[in-house]
């Protein structure tokens, strides 16, 4: 029988103009490759969503892989023509530019400057052709950090030229006078055009978050204060957790008070709050979420299993007054993600391990809007040693030097145990890493010798210099590794394709293209004994997801799950970058996930 909802409606250009206005890049990438289609067929149109595609994986950090799209969907020939219509004759050789401006910034020393200024003579031939602002004051800008001071001035007035000419209303044409008059160091005017920007009919969350990521590197490089930037600068995004409370007494009323009183604050010193983070459970949880419902505020819903489950072990027991206000709060969540989808079995870990995956999600988010983050706890100050709860949140989040703003819940909280029984042993949060190795099927029974001492063999002195290794195991090219954490995993995988890339295959006979590929994930696990190989193991379906992860994950690449890159933001946020590829179908049909990859920072 045919469908009678019909097939679904592919995006077209307009709708995902519309996702990266809001400063969901992820979505407009997933969308612009839905709109594609079997791949472009040269016509305005599919040169307009390949030109979008190429954008959201830049707004999104991936820079290599955006260059790899820009040449595949023929882009760079279609720069080099003379047949696109405004305003891609001067958008997509623009983005060319960009892609070598984000080289730049990505870069130090010589390096930065090198980048800095084939991304400024790009912008430069774009100008001559095309007279637009955009690009004349992106040339002046990287004109200015390849230390020609000269060009980049004589940019930032053709910018500001152009930018009269192209009319009222537009805000990036106020965005480009501002970076103009700051590279022009004329504060004054660098600030009424930030509030006309701010202003413009067409201000949108992620345009101040490229404006503002831009001009706060202007900033550093002119000596100027960044306080100019407030007009263009989005509204902190939070992360909120709290004790179990009492529903209906005067002490919630008390801590209502409180939360009110602490968004207040925020509105004062971050502009306000853009979107949450964090969990549902009865008290602290939901006063913030309902604070933030009033306010017209996005709030992220992360729960650590089912909601039946949640609402038996995190709601109820509080009081079936919760229950409602639960089922509210929500009903109305701008997104419910579930940081498992497995049985609660009373297990407190699948708490620990939802708390840092909210926390990990609200750190990425204000990357990706290049905006303020925060805490707001509903903390009595107790329990920071513990494994699980608020007070544990609390000292995670300081732990990495971020500010936490505590409401006092007063009397009202409840406490004692779960009132969910434990069913069996206890789970770990574990990160987990499988891999292999292309052409390892093409080896000749010769080769294999040589393959398994030097290929394998750097991979096991990789893993022999971890700490965080708790377990590995491998057959053929297969690998699976057990780690203590996601951040120690990341530190891992690289190593061990770093181990790998070293390898002169020529010279030891093997074949030149052989590469590694690790997928990686972090979640709840069981920690047991193998009856069969009489040794300590791990097993659950955290595993089982991992396992689907590697067989899509291109060689020479560590791809991870939203979660594995939402913790390790959260932990070692000046180690590694985390690049958005999109939703990865993985293997055996086991869904389409969120995939990162993993790159290391110099």
């Amino acid at each position: 029988m045919d469908d009678p909802t019909g097939p679904e409606p592919v995006p077209d250009p307009a709708a995902i103009r519309a996702l990266l206005a809001a400063g969901d890049s992820l979505a407009a990438f997933d969308a612009a490759e839905d709109a594609l289609g079997a791949g472009p067929d040269g016509s305005t149109r599919d040169m307009e969503v390949g030109y979008l595609l190429v954008l959201a994986l830049a707004r999104s950090g991936s820079t290599e892989l955006a260059e790899q799209r820009y040449a595949e969907l023929g882009l760079d020939s279609a720069a080099e023509g003379t047949h696109l219509p405004p305003p891609l004759n001067e958008d997509v050789p623009a983005l060319h530019a960009r892609l070598a401006k984000d080289r730049a910034w990505a870069a130090t020393g010589e390096s930065r400057s090198r980048h800095a200024r084939t991304a400024a003579e790009r912008y430069a031939a774009v100008f001559d052709a095309t007279g637009g602002h955009f690009s004349a004051v992106n040339a002046a800008t990287m004109f200015r950090v390849a230390g020609d001071t000269d060009r980049s001035a004589a940019f930032a007035r053709r910018a500001l030229d152009a930018a009269a000419r192209a009319g009222a209303g537009s805000y990036w044409r106020h965005a480009s006078a501002a970076e103009a008059h700051l590279l022009l160091e004329d504060i004054q005017e660098a600030s009424r055009a930030l509030h006309a920007a701010a202003t413009s009919p067409d201000d949108a969350p992620a345009r101040r978050a490229t404006t503002h990521r831009q001009l706060r590197r202007v900033c550093e490089i002119t000596g100027a204060d960044p306080e100019v930037l407030a007009p263009v600068s989005n509204p902190a995004v939070l992360h909120v957790c709290g004790h179990r409370l009492r529903a209906g007494s005067d002490d919630e009323e008390f801590v209502r008070r409180g939360i009110e009183e602490a968004l207040d604050g925020l509105e004062r010193s971050h502009g306000g709050v853009g979107s949450a983070w964090g969990s549902l459970a009865a008290g602290g949880d939901i006063l913030c979420a309902e604070a933030l419902l009033e306010r017209g505020v996005d709030s992220n819903v992360v729960l650590a299993c089912s909601v039946d489950d949640f609402i038996a072990a995190s709601v109820r027991p509080a009081g079936d007054a919760w229950v409602p206000r639960f089922e509210r709060c929500l009903d109305h969540a701008s997104s419910v993600v579930m940081a498992t989808d497995d049985a609660f079995l009373g297990h407190d870990t699948l708490f620990e391990y939802a708390g840092h995956r909210a926390m990990g999600e609200a750190v990425l988010e204000a990357d990706r809007l290049d905006a303020p983050v925060a805490q707001l706890a509903v903390w009595d100050g107790s329990g920071a040693d513990q494994r699980v709860g608020t007070g544990a949140d609390v000292a995670t989040w300081r732990s990495t030097g971020r500010t936490t703003h505590v409401v006092d819940p007063g009397d009202a909280r409840v406490r004692g145990p779960s009132t969910f029984p434990a069913v069996g042993p206890d789970r770990v949060v574990r990160a987990m890493l499988f891999g292999d190795i292309k052409g390892f099927s093409r080896l000749s029974e010769p080769d294999l010798p040589v393959f398994f001492e030097r290929v394998m063999g750097a991979v096991a002195g990789v893993l022999d210099d971890s700490a965080s290794v708790l377990y590995r195991n491998s057959w053929g090219d297969g690998l699976y590794v057990v780690l203590d954490s996601a951040v120690g995993a990341a530190r891992a995988a690289l190593a061990m394709q770093d181990a790998v890339d070293s390898i002169d295959a020529d010279a030891l006979g093997l074949p030149a293209d052989l590469g590694l590929r690790l997928g990686g994930h972090a979640g709840p696990v069981f920690a047991g004994h193998d009856p069969v190989r009489d040794e300590p193991t791990f097993f659950g379906a955290q595993v089982t997801r991992t396992a689907r992860i590697e067989p899509r994950t291109p060689e020479g690449e560590v791809f991870v799950t939203d979660a594995f890159a939402a913790l390790v933001r959260l932990e070692a946020p000046d180690d590694f970058t985390c690049e958005y590829v999109g939703h990865i179908a993985t293997a055996k049909d086991y869904g389409a996930f969120p995939m990162y990859r993993l790159v290391a920072r110099y």
